[in-house]
């Protein structure tokens, strides 16, 4: 049994798509959005890590990891059962967020119904 070469895919213009598939219109917006805050790394000595970044230092860890500064790398602590996650702070935020998104989803949906 033979079988014909695969035609290559081309890509759809969004309009075109438009027409085939029920795509949403506009695309819908992330309404939520983490930040890392943990880190796994293999220092200079070769000994594997892993550390917790609190809220905002994540940027600094990755910064300080690109330049093999494992020294200052090593004063953030180390991830264990007590810091996997931002929890409260997460909860807090990712309930305002859909709040706002709710909002702005109702505002649209008059102002397109108007």
């Amino acid at each position: 049994m033979s079988s014909a070469p695969e035609e290559p895919q081309t890509k759809i213009p969004i309009e075109e798509a438009r027409k085939i598939y029920d795509l949403p219109n506009p695309m819908p917006r992330p309404i939520r959005s983490r930040q890392l805050n943990m880190m796994s790394y293999t220092d200079g000595e070769g000994v594997k890590r892993e550390i917790w970044m609190p809220r905002g230092t994540s940027t600094r860890a990755c910064e300080l990891l690109i330049a093999e500064d494992w020294d200052e790398l090593a004063k953030y602590p180390v991830r264990g059962p007590d810091n996997l996650s931002y929890q409260e702070e997460d909860a807090a935020e990712a309930k305002e967020n859909q709040r706002k998104a709710q909002e702005e989803k109702d505002k649209e949906m008059k102002t397109s119904t108007a």
